[in-house]
């Protein structure tokens, strides 16, 4: 294994109590060990800073670093831990998700045998309250027949759990967007995109948690934020493909946002706001297609 490939975990968490010792768990579990742990406490009240503090003593020192902020999101903590990493590449893992015990062994082998690669990531697996699970193979997300940037703008195929990125790129590109409370993970790799190669390895080395108390659960502020970043990329649609395309993509991704926040209103009886929703649509799109 080269020594120039040391990865960083940066891990933001928030009153995740429930989930946090089983997550560093398997973080522990590792066929080959992290180089050092960077864990974001963003404010959280049900103990977790004494349950980190414990955890850092059992391990020699710099091992676990620890660093407590307000509650400002994740995007703002996994900044925080960015910042202060030591490695070269880093590797986000939220705290209520699992890694299996191969997921830095095989990330570490793979960026040996691509070295222009920028990002490597892998298949998931969706784990739901119930219990019942799914498996999605990411990989089959990604041509070589098209631009990674143009994939992406039709629809985020990561899981922030399964990304490991150059730490200098991230830094180039200006890492999390913070004013972003939702969907800050899909504005980055829009960013990364464009500046080198992805991989996604077709084997499922991430547990992604999906349950109620999510963020990406709350579909008003998922709108909001994922239509500030279609509007943010539109007008680079046109450096990628032809302007009828880009046109074309961007209208249907206008389209996408607008119906699913028509179909949770309406879901859920606020029929005032899917009528909204229908109205916003059109003027919407007009705002996006200026661009292109």
């Amino acid at each position: 294994m080269s020594n120039d490939i040391l990865i960083s975990v940066v891990m933001p968490c928030y009153n995740s109590m429930g989930y946090l010792e089983n997550t560093l768990k398997h973080v522990y579990a590792q066929t080959i060990l992290p180089y050092e742990i960077i864990i974001v406490d963003d404010g959280s009240s049900d103990g977790t800073q004494a349950f980190l503090q414990r955890e850092k003593e059992k391990f020699p020192a710099g091992f676990i670093k620890i660093f407590q902020q307000k509650n400002c999101g994740p995007g703002a903590a996994r900044n925080v831990g960015i910042r202060n990493a030591s490695g070269t590449w880093i590797a986000f893992l939220d705290s209520d998700d699992v890694w299996r015990e191969q997921r830095i062994q095989r990330a570490i082998e793979t960026i040996e045998q691509n070295p222009d690669a920028i990002m490597v990531s892998n298949d998931i697996c969706e784990k739901y309250e119930d219990g019942s699970e799914r498996e999605l193979k990411l990989h089959e997300r990604l041509s070589q027949d098209e631009s990674v940037f143009v994939q992406l703008y039709k629809g985020n195929f990561l899981s922030t759990s399964s990304v490991c990125a150059k730490k200098e790129i991230l830094q180039r590109v200006g890492a999390f967007n913070e004013e972003l409370r939702s969907a800050q993970d899909y504005d980055l790799w829009l960013r990364l995109s464009r500046e080198g190669s992805f991989i996604i390895i077709p084997e499922v080395f991430e547990e992604y948690a999906i349950h109620s108390g999510s963020i990406s659960q709350n579909n008003k502020l998922r709108y909001e934020c994922l239509l500030k970043i279609y509007k943010k990329y539109a007008h680079l649609l046109k450096r990628e493909c032809s302007g009828r395309r880009a046109a074309l993509l961007a209208e249907r991704q206008i389209a996408i946002i607008h119906y699913s926040l028509f179909q949770n209103m309406l879901h859920r009886k606020k029929y005032w706001e899917a009528f909204k929703a229908c109205l916003k649509w059109p003027v919407e799109a007009v705002k996006v297609l200026k661009d292109i």
